[in-house]
């Protein structure tokens, strides 16, 4: 299903969309933390109900992202609540990492729509031809 046509059915039932934010975590993870802060943001003006599962499991005295065990597990508690989304959104300013590689294959396994976002309206208007282009060939 299109975005466009899935956006409007969700309108349609009188319900913001439910949104999973898929964003980088790994590596600067103080950085990408703050960036996905402004992703969440971005999301809630845009009148969604955003969830960001690894900035919620990886809060300290939750999960620990250096320890595998805890990594998988803090995937899959934010696959299975994603399972109820209607969108996926990636923020690509910072590039897409393994973690939201799983994201974009679990979205596309469950039929949901990915949105491609910018928080850099610079970024977003020299890449958006170049993201469409790509999301067709993958679709």
């Amino acid at each position: 299903m299109c975005l466009i046509r899935s956006l409007f059915s969700k309108l349609r039932r009188n319900r913001p969309l439910l949104v999973v934010i898929e964003s980088p975590y790994a590596g600067d993870v103080e950085s990408n933390v703050a960036y996905a802060r402004q992703c969440m943001k971005d999301s809630l003006l845009r009148g969604e109900y955003p969830i960001c599962s690894h900035l919620l499991y990886t809060q300290p005295g939750i999960l620990d992202d250096g320890v595998p065990d805890e990594r998988t597990l803090g995937i899959t508690a934010g696959q299975v609540w994603s399972r109820h989304a209607d969108v996926r959104a990636l923020y690509l300013d910072r590039g897409i990492t393994k973690g939201m590689e799983i994201g974009i294959q679990e979205a596309k396994r469950l039929g949901q729509s990915i949105s491609y976002r910018y928080l850099n309206s610079d970024i977003s208007e020299k890449m958006g031809c170049i993201i469409c282009h790509m999301a067709m060939a993958m679709a």
